[in-house]
């Protein structure tokens, strides 16, 4: 076989602790600030900053903390909130907000860039018990630096080794579009030298100026061929440290290609992995204070930070993404793990149950 026994128990290992958490937590991504130092032509926050600076109002989001936390903690669920942005280092509260986050005893996580990050910053993600810390990697030093600016590959790997240094893991996502799909893995050099923690790969949607754009969407095949470089380069590197994080939801058809997962084996009846914004086991906050369900799916607004009066009974109807029994992810033999990304599918083809743009399965059955 082209993979041993023993990493096939690895990667086992890995999705069956994946299947017992899921339902554990749920996720809060805060886009508190649309500020930022790069303007990156496939951000969807890039767009609004002609509008001027555009905050979410801190005492509104202390008031909808309490009440999402309290909501969920009936429920014996554990909120992990995702600082976001723009950048979240420059919202004008963020001392008081990681400060207020450690007094409500909750998790919290930064995804932030490397050029705002500096030993102030460190040592308050320290005191205030961040649980990681996120950052963009675009590919190798000529695709990255071009577009992240201030935001270069020594930036990315100093600051990577400064919060390491400290006790702050750090993970890398590698975003991946067409327009740098092929230095991806030019990247993985720079990764290995740099150790973050975990290393996982995201996709560009069709948001933010990016619709108003001539741009190509990754084709299946080249996106299947990118995941199966990537756990190639995994398999042969697990061993020194490698940890790549199965946040994608296409891994699971090619992992079952590859005999490293198999769906037969798992208890079926609900989704037990896959986009978290099924459930929902996730929410959105933007700049702006609205609700949705994902970043990359703006259009779907469920409530403000304002008003919340509906946004809990939404909540209880598990069925807002459900898709019907006609869309292909629906009737896949991986519906209750994969599903594929519905962001992916609303914004690159304007239909929120059609298929994921980049999954390669001719047939979902």
């Amino acid at each position: 076989m082209k993979y041993t026994g023993e990493f096939r128990k690895h990667i086992k290992e890995i999705f069956e602790r994946k299947i017992d958490i899921y339902d554990l937590y749920r996720h809060i991504e805060l886009e508190l600030t649309n500020k930022c130092g790069n303007a990156c032509f496939y951000c969807g926050v890039s767009e609004s900053h002609n509008e001027g600076v555009c905050e979410i109002d801190f005492e509104d989001l202390k008031e909808f903390l309490d009440k999402i936390s309290f909501y969920y903690s009936a429920k014996n669920k554990r909120p992990v909130i995702s600082l976001a942005g723009g950048d979240p280092i420059l919202y004008a509260n963020f001392d008081e907000l990681v400060s207020y986050l450690k007094e409500r005893n909750l998790l919290f996580t930064i995804k932030g860039n490397p050029s705002t990050i500096n030993h102030g910053i460190v040592e308050s993600l320290r005191n205030y018990d961040a649980v990681n810390v996120r950052f963009t990697c675009l590919g190798g030093r000529a695709v990255h630096d071009r577009i992240r600016g201030k935001d270069t590959t020594e930036e990315l790997k100093s600051k990577t080794k400064l919060l390491k240094s400290d006790g702050i893991p750090v993970n890398w996502n590698l975003t991946v579009g067409n327009f740098n799909i092929e230095s991806i893995t030019d990247a993985l050099p720079l990764v290995m030298g740099s150790e973050p923690d975990f290393v996982v790969i995201g996709r560009v949607a069709r948001i933010g100026r990016l619709r108003h754009t001539e741009f190509s969407d990754i084709t299946p095949l080249d996106y299947k061929k990118l995941l199966s470089t990537m756990l190639d380069f995994y398999y042969q590197n697990y061993r020194k440290g490698f940890r790549l994080g199965f946040k994608e939801k296409l891994w699971i058809p090619l992992l079952a290609e590859e005999s490293l997962f198999d769906p037969e084996e798992y208890e079926t009846g609900c989704p037990r992995l896959g986009c978290y914004a099924y459930g929902p086991q996730m929410l959105n906050v933007n700049h702006k204070g609205d609700i949705g369900l994902c970043g990359l799916m703006p259009c779907l607004k469920i409530g403000n930070v304002r008003d919340t009066d509906n946004l809990f009974h939404q909540l209880e109807d598990c069925r807002i993404l459900s898709p019907d029994a006609s869309s292909p992810c629906h009737i896949c033999r991986y519906t209750n793990f994969c599903r594929g990304c519905r962001a992916m599918a609303s914004a690159n083809t304007g239909g929120l149950y059609n298929q994921d743009p980049q999954c390669w399965l001719e047939t979902p059955l």
